[in-house]
């Protein structure tokens, strides 16, 4: 029988044959398997996205009692009514979609209310694309990593630093990691804030409470500091926050983004990326420079790390929120 042989991307940047799915923890690497990718304990993604699912029927059940009540209406509500103005599959205008609502909202009964839940839902949803884009970046690093190329016979020393259009695409799937997590953080805040301050009245669409709360607000809400959570005062969430604004708001972490090959005689035996000095998860600064790379950290490695904690402590935040807000429910349907 032939042996199984995958394409593996490892951490160093090397691409190699292996017979086997790495399934615990010997060392990080991307597989390719029937068109997809695995790598160790990116079962985590759909135990999360399971969580989520679970959140939906908690607004369901908040504003309607039962989340099955909601399901019923959802299931005979106009596609214009139920996803216009938050998807393309239904291309309606802002005042074409006023006037359905003022068709429909004397024949739907809680058609505000309804809207309302929706619009919590949709907070939601948006988290887990953006779950979805960070994997889809997270791998590609590693893939697209493994393919810059050189005339090896040019090389004059075992580490050369290669810059190219290739080397600027593989740090956009690493800036945009840390843009789309810091999106999660700003959502979460509104998910949660909407929990803790259910909407009373629906005279008509009304806007959601956490419209206007971002991250920087999370200090109001009882969750925060929780210890395990992404709301923890700790180090990978400071680094989350400081590359992602230095990347928002002055372009990059890195001028004229670069890939480091090692070669050991003609063979390349690993391509990284440099990670940013930190001090207590901010970028080390003089003034205005922020740019500074003494440490010899690599993105290979640190990434990895950050992508584990930030997916653990994200699980645990889900998980704690989703069981609070059922057992709330529950606790005021026996008072």
């Amino acid at each position: 029988m032939k042996s199984l042989s995958l394409k593996t991307y490892n951490q160093n940047g090397v691409v190699t044959n292996e017979n086997y799915l790495f399934t615990f923890r010997d060392k990080f690497a991307v597989q390719e398997f029937n068109g997809r990718y695995h790598y160790y304990n990116d079962y985590i993604v759909m135990k999360i996205d399971a969580e989520f699912v679970e959140l939906y029927d908690i607004f369901g059940d908040m504003y309607f009692g039962d989340s099955k009540e909601y399901d019923q209406i959802t299931a005979n509500m106009p596609m214009v009514l139920s996803i216009g103005g938050h998807n393309s599959e239904v291309p309606v205008s802002k005042n074409k979609f006023l006037q359905m609502v003022d068709v429909y909202s004397s024949n739907i009964n809680d058609l505000y209310r309804y809207i309302y839940v929706d619009d919590c839902r949709y907070l939601i949803s948006t988290v887990q694309n953006l779950l979805q884009a960070i994997e889809y970046c997270y791998v590609q690093y590693f893939i697209q990593i493994s393919k810059v190329e050189f005339e090896i016979d040019l090389v004059q020393s075992s580490i050369f630093q290669q810059i190219s259009q290739l080397s600027t695409h593989v740090a956009f799937f690493v800036e945009t990691i840390f843009i789309k997590m810091y999106s999660v953080l700003d959502l979460l805040v509104k998910i949660i804030y909407e929990l803790e301050n259910p909407m009373t009245s629906f005279e008509n669409i009304t806007k959601l409470r956490s419209a206007e709360k971002l991250w920087g607000f999370r200090k109001n809400l009882s969750i925060n500091n929780l210890q395990g959570s992404i709301f923890e005062d700790c180090k990978i969430i400071r680094t989350i926050e400081s590359l992602r604004n230095e990347v928002v708001h002055n372009g990059t972490w890195e001028f004229r983004a670069k890939v480091f090959v090692e070669v050991e005689g003609k063979n390349v035996v690993e391509r990284y990326m440099l990670f940013p000095d930190l001090e207590d998860g901010r970028l080390a600064s003089v003034k205005n420079r922020k740019h500074f790379f003494s440490s010899g950290k690599k993105v290979n490695e640190i990434l990895v790390d950050i992508h584990d904690e930030f997916y653990r402590r994200l699980f645990f935040t889900i998980k704690y929120i989703k069981e609070k807000y059922t057992v709330d429910k529950c606790d005021q349907t026996e008072v």
